[in-house]
């Protein structure tokens, strides 16, 4: 092993050919009790976290590109405080309850340097501040789908003394069902959307938390916290009020515009645009798609014939192997149940795996089998789905 250090090349070199051993935990501790090493090296592969230059998406379609040319700015990361608005975040707790307060974990040597650094920059954002009050919760490092890291605080103690709202949330279906006649697609995503809203100044205390060197609280929204989710989806639809079942649905920090001719989405995607930059909202570059004819969003593939499912869910459920358990059983279901509206006869052809669910009554039968066989071969012969025309009447 070879890298550089100090402008020197250090190389690491085994005392004798062999390959190393994996060795147990106990083998490990009893290595340390009996003092046969001294040093332990944890060495990990961490990917370049250098931040590229801002590049400006363009559009092989002139208009649209001129119209994401004149919002570029919508594109850059928000360096400062989200502004005040009528739906910044409140936390109401439980009567006569004491604040939580629990220890940082212990973390690894190389997570403690990132999370100094990714907390030095939420300090420098204003995101976060110190604190010296009574609150305190939990800090994790957790690893995204694209092998970065980031910092998650851990709010099951806050949360458990909460009071939870009512807020409806939406549900995918009933949002898919408004793109009926629609030709052009645009999906746009928040960046960091909950650290777009800021907290009520009287509960910003309560969403501290604490790491292996200091205390810090929030100033903005956090995910994980109890009805953080709710807050969102109201600023969500509070601003995008006047264009909501029109030509703009959202869900969360995903948002769509869609239109019937490119005319329309000119004029359609200009006016998000320019809700987004009078509310002061910023987007993520690399998760937005400008002027599609179909796109994914929310796990379907949506375009002029309808909505079909996503290849890459429908594949996973190919790869499933059998469930010996009831929890992989659980799993496996909870992905076809997603796409149950592209079976016909789906509730017939689940119900043998649905009574395995039951407690004490998981024994994998041939009746299990071949439903499960089934309910494969059925995702596979999925057609598009046609949507529904609300002009027309229905009948019973």
């Amino acid at each position: 092993m070879k890298f550089l250090r100090d402008g020197s090349l250090v190389e690491f070199k085994a005392h004798n050919p062999s390959l190393p051993l994996d060795i147990s935990a106990h083998q490990v501790k009893r290595l340390i009790r009996t003092n046969s090493t001294s040093v332990f090296f944890h060495i990990q592969v961490l990917p370049n976290s250098t931040p590229s230059s801002f590049e400006v998406p363009s559009h092989p379609n002139p208009l649209l590109a001129s119209l994401i040319q004149c919002f570029t700015h919508l594109l850059f990361t928000p360096t400062t405080l989200p502004p005040d608005r009528t739906t910044n975040h409140h936390i109401h707790l439980l009567p006569n309850v004491a604040p939580t307060n629990v220890h940082p974990y212990r973390y690894p040597h190389y997570q403690k340097c990132r999370i100094e650094w990714q907390v030095g920059e939420m300090l420098c954002y204003g995101f976060i501040q110190p604190s010296s009050g009574p609150f305190s919760s939990h800090v994790s490092y957790v690893k995204k789908k694209d092998s970065t890291w980031r910092v998650c605080i851990d709010f099951h103690a806050l949360n458990s003394i909460i009071v939870h709202d009512h807020f409806s949330l939406p549900i995918i279906n009933k949002l898919l069902d408004e793109l009926v006649g629609a030709s052009w697609f645009s999906k746009l995503e928040l960046r960091q959307g909950f650290h777009q809203i800021c907290m009520n100044i009287k509960d910003i205390p309560k969403m501290a938390f604490r790491t292996h060197h200091s205390h810090f609280e929030y100033r903005v929204m956090s995910f994980g916290l109890c009805n953080a989710s709710s807050t969102f989806q109201a600023t969500m639809n509070t601003i995008f009020a006047p264009f909501l079942r029109k030509f703009v649905v959202v869900f969360f920090d995903d948002i769509l515009v869609y239109s019937r001719s490119l005319q329309d989405h000119l004029l359609h995607l200009e006016q998000v645009f320019q809700t987004l930059h009078d509310d002061e909202f910023s987007l993520q570059n690399s998760k937005c798609l400008i002027g599609q004819r179909q796109l994914e969003y929310l796990g379907h593939i949506v375009s002029h014939a309808g909505i079909s499912h996503e290849p890459s869910k429908i594949q996973a459920m190919l790869e499933w192997p059998k469930p010996f358990f009831v929890c992989n059983l659980h799993g496996f279901l909870g992905l076809s149940d997603f796409y149950h509206q592209f079976i016909c006869g789906y509730a017939s052809i689940v119900r043998p795996l649905n009574a395995l669910l039951k407690l004490g009554s998981f024994h994998w039968t041939l009746e299990a089998q071949v439903a499960f066989n089934t309910l494969k071969r059925a995702m596979t012969e999925a057609l598009v789905l046609a949507l529904p025309s609300f002009s027309f009447p229905f009948y019973p």
